[in-house]
C-alpha cells in the first residue's frame, strides 16, 4: 500500500449522495488513497492509473468494515457508477471511474465567483490546468448538480433519498438480487456464477447477459446454509439446481423465449410444484405427459 504522497480531496465532496453513508464514504476515500496515480504492470497485466487490484477481504482488512460491509458498499458504488469491477478467480481490478474527475487541479464540482447556483460558466476550449478527457466528466457533474437542485426545490430531501437508497440495498441483499451482499458468497461463488451465467446465455439465449441476469442465476441455483455451532454461512451450487435451471433456459428457447426470465421462473414454479428436483425426475414426467398425449 501507498505510504507516503497525497491525493486531492475537494470540500465539495460534501454534497455528495454518498457522503453521510459512514462505510460507503469510508471505502470509496480508502479507494482514492491506494488507488494507482500512475500506471504500473503486475505479472504481465497493466493495473492504470485510477485502478487498484485488490479483494473484498483485503478492503476489509485494511478498512476495519467487514467483508460483507465492503461488499454492500461496493455495490452501492457499482450502481451509481463510481466504480467498475473486474473480477477473476484470484483478484479484482477496482476502477475509480472519475479519479481523474476528483484529482483535477481545480475543484471540478465547485462553482466559479459570482455564479448563480446550481450553474457553472461554460469555457471555450480546455481550461488551463484542465486534465485532458476531463470535460465529458464535468459537464456531467453539471446536468447531476442542476439535477440535485431541481429535486430540493421541488422538495426533495437529501435525507429521503439516502434512506431510500439504503432501503433498495438492504432489499435487493434480503431477495438476493445482489448476489454479492448474500451471507457466505465469496468472490470464488460469484465468479462461478458469472461463468455458469455466460455459458447458459451462449446457448440458449439470444443477448449477453447482463447483472441482473447474473442475480437471477444465483437465485436460481443457489443453497446456502448456516453451521449452528460456528455461525458461519456457506453458499453450494448444487448440480441438479443447475441442471433444471438448464432445462427451463431449453424450455423457453424452444418456445422462442430465449432468455425470457418470466417463462423460465414460470418453468422453474411448476416443476417445483410437482415436486420435481432433478433433471431425470424432469424428463420422467415429459416421458409420461408425451406418452398420455399419444406422442409415443
Amino acid at each position: 500500500m501507498l505510504g507516503a504522497g497525497y491525493i486531492k480531496l475537494w470540500r465539495s465532496l460534501l454534497k455528495w449522495e454518498w457522503y453521510s453513508d459512514v462505510n460507503v464514504s469510508r471505502l470509496f476515500i480508502h479507494l482514492l488513497l491506494t488507488a494507482n496515480y500512475e500506471d504500473t504492470t503486475w505479472r504481465g497485466e497493466t493495473i492504470h492509473r485510477g485502478q487498484r487490484l485488490t479483494s473484498a477481504a483485503k478492503l476489509a482488512e485494511e478498512t476495519g468494515l467487514t467483508t460483507k460491509e465492503v461488499r454492500t458498499a461496493l455495490g452501492k458504488l457499482t450502481r451509481t457508477n463510481e466504480l467498475t469491477i473486474r473480477t477473476t478467480n484470484k483478484y479484482s481490478v477496482i476502477t475509480v471511474e472519475k479519479y481523474d474527475f476528483f484529482q483535477s487541479p481545480t475543484d471540478p464540482m465547485g462553482k466559479q465567483e459570482g455564479e448563480q447556483p446550481g450553474t457553472q460558466r461554460a469555457s471555450k476550449g480546455q481550461t488551463k490546468g484542465e486534465q485532458p478527457g476531463n470535460k465529458g466528466r464535468i459537464n456531467k457533474a453539471i446536468i447531476q448538480e442542476s439535477q440535485e437542485e431541481n429535486i430540493s426545490s421541488s422538495g426533495g430531501d437529501a435525507h429521503a433519498r439516502e434512506a431510500a437508497e439504503s432501503a433498495v440495498a438492504e432489499y435487493l441483499g434480503y431477495r438476493c438480487l445482489d448476489a454479492s451482499t448474500y451471507f457466505g458468497v465469496s468472490e470464488q461463488e460469484l465468479v462461478t456464477v458469472a461463468a455458469y451465467t455466460d455459458a447458459i446465455f451462449a446457448r440458449f439465449a439470444r443477448r449477453p447477459p447482463t447483472d441482473a441476469d447474473r442475480a437471477s442465476v444465483f437465485q436460481a441455483i443457489h443453497l446456502s446454509e448456516r453451521d449452528e455451532q460456528t455461525g458461519t454461512w456457506t453458499v453450494t451450487f448444487p448440480k441438479d439446481r443447475i441442471d433444471l435451471l438448464m432445462y427451463a433456459f431449453e424450455q423457453a428457447a424452444l418456445a422462442g423465449k430465449q432468455g425470457d426470465w418470466k417463462y423460465i421462473n414460470g418453468v422453474l414454479g411448476r416443476l417445483a410444484q410437482r415436486g420435481i428436483s432433478s433433471l431425470g425426475q424432469a424428463e420422467d414426467y415429459d416421458f409420461d405427459r408425451d406418452e398420455n398425449k399419444g406422442a409415443f
